[in-house]
């Protein structure tokens, strides 16, 4: 119950960065380029940061942030990108990451972004 009480308060913590937009002071500080998202399940919790031009992202680990990779190696381009996580069971979840100009879409497998294709209709399915 420890344990869970301690991931509650670093998941509140993070809500509440995130609530101010991460500023300390009362100065306006520069444009944002990285944003973070968090899930709290059940019994855990998952929270990624990421670039919002380039795309680059890490995922909490033990404490810290872990890069997270390309499946392919290939850098994507730049952009305009949002990370979103979803609860799919009591303790599993999903991240897609999305270009939002290109429309251009990943989803984490194996704790890597694998681009996610656009599938032509069959022409079985149209008839």
């Amino acid at each position: 119950m420890a344990a869970r009480g301690r991931w509650l308060a670093v998941g509140l913590a993070a809500a509440m960065l995130l609530a101010t937009g991460g500023r300390a002071g009362a100065e306006d500080p520069a444009p944002s380029v990285f944003d973070i998202v968090l899930l709290s399940l059940d019994s855990d919790w998952q929270a990624m940061r990421y670039h919002l031009h380039t795309g680059e992202s890490w995922y909490a680990y033990r404490g810290d942030w872990k890069p997270i990779p390309e499946a392919d190696s290939t850098k994507p381009p730049a952009g305009d990108y949002k990370i979103v996580l979803s609860q799919t069971g009591e303790n599993d979840w999903i991240a897609v990451r999305l270009e939002r100009k290109s429309g251009r879409t990943w989803r984490l497998a194996a704790l890597k972004w694998a681009e996610m294709k656009i599938v032509e209709g069959d022409k079985q399915e149209a008839e």
